[in-house]
């Protein structure tokens, strides 16, 4: 092959085929996610730490307002305060794209995540919007939990243009 030529692709993996959508699932996830907003909304960050699995000895949260990944309750904790601190207002509206079980208390979601924030310092408005995958476990009387919640930039992403499962 030449140097500059195409690249191989990798082999498809032969597998299960993709299952169908899961309707129970991402009526839950959805209504985790409604809570999560209006938790935002209320600037409620014991709330929002409450939607992540207590039991999960090491909790990780990307964002790209950390240069590293947030391991552990205590960092987890430190930055409710940080952003608890820092934040007067915010909205922030979250739509499920995908979910899907991995395990019987396991799941991953991939939803949409559009948010402003005014900071105490100054009435400015900063707002975007993320991509998070995130990874939840279930919990008999809890509902599901966040023990992982990866985010990622989405650049004008028009709700209209993808059309969630469930």
């Amino acid at each position: 092959m030449a140097a500059g030529g195409p690249k191989p692709v990798p082999p498809l993996p032969v597998g299960a085929p993709l299952p169908p959508p899961d309707a129970a699932l991402h009526r839950q996830l959805g209504a985790l996610l409604v809570e999560h907003d209006r938790l935002w909304h209320e600037l409620d960050f014991v709330g929002l730490a409450g939607l992540w699995d207590p039991q999960e000895g090491r909790p990780v949260y990307i964002g790209d307002e950390y240069p590293a990944p947030v391991v552990g309750w205590q960092e987890l904790t430190r930055h409710f305060g940080k952003v608890g601190g820092r934040i007067h207002k915010a909205a922030v509206n979250s739509t499920l794209l995908d979910a899907h079980r991995v395990g019987s208390d396991l799941a991953v979601a991939v939803f949409l995540m559009d948010w402003e924030l005014v900071a105490v310092e100054s009435p400015e408005r900063h707002s975007g919007q993320r991509w998070v995958t995130a990874l939840l476990r279930r919990r008999d009387k809890g509902g599901w939990r966040f023990l992982h919640h990866a985010e990622s930039p989405a650049y004008e992403v028009d709700r209209a243009g993808f059309q969630p499962e469930g």
